[in-house]
């Protein structure tokens, strides 16, 4: 099948910071990909974006605002302009150019593709929405420790398994 995606230049790949969360991390980290190689904590310097997913740390004594966010500019996974990863994909790079709730984004995806997109839909991965309600969660709960940077991938992946684990558990 046609993908929009092979119609375009993977602008959005190349030029935007990709925002993830830690269920997009864990699910590489389970694959064999390292966390240090491919995901960063980004300084909220972007005008739009949701401050329950805002992680705070207290290495300077005050709090700091950064985002969870692939190596970006471009992406750590783009391989010959196309997506090193597809399979494996974060949830946002797969319901782009949509958000959560299937509600397409601002317009950052060219013309066409965009509006391939709108017609044929995207592949959301199911459980995206609520994935992110459990990830702000686990960000308010991290905010709550006022720790530090290098504290916090252990803790996101640890909060995350158990989280996984209790949805498999209870649905």
């Amino acid at each position: 099948m046609l993908s929009p995606c092979m119609l375009c230049k993977a602008e959005c790949c190349r030029n935007h910071l990709i925002t993830v969360t830690s269920f997009d991390v864990l699910r590489l980290h389970m694959d064999g990909y390292r966390a240090p190689d491919f995901a960063q904590f980004a300084p909220c310097k972007i005008l739009n974006y949701d401050n329950e997913m805002v992680l705070e740390f207290h290495d300077s004594g005050i709090a700091e605002d950064y985002l969870l966010a692939l190596k970006s500019n471009p992406c750590y996974f783009l391989e010959n302009g196309r997506c090193g990863i597809h399979k494996l994909a974060p949830s946002v790079c797969k319901a782009y150019p949509k958000d959560a709730s299937g509600k397409m984004m601002g317009k950052l995806c060219p013309g066409i593709p965009r509006l391939m997109h709108g017609v044929l839909g995207t592949e959301t991965r199911e459980g995206y929405a609520k994935e992110i309600g459990i990830y702000r969660e686990i960000v308010a709960e991290w905010n709550r420790t006022r720790g530090r940077m290098r504290d916090c991938m252990p803790f996101l992946l640890e909060r995350t398994e158990d989280a996984n684990l209790m949805r498999k558990k209870y649905g």
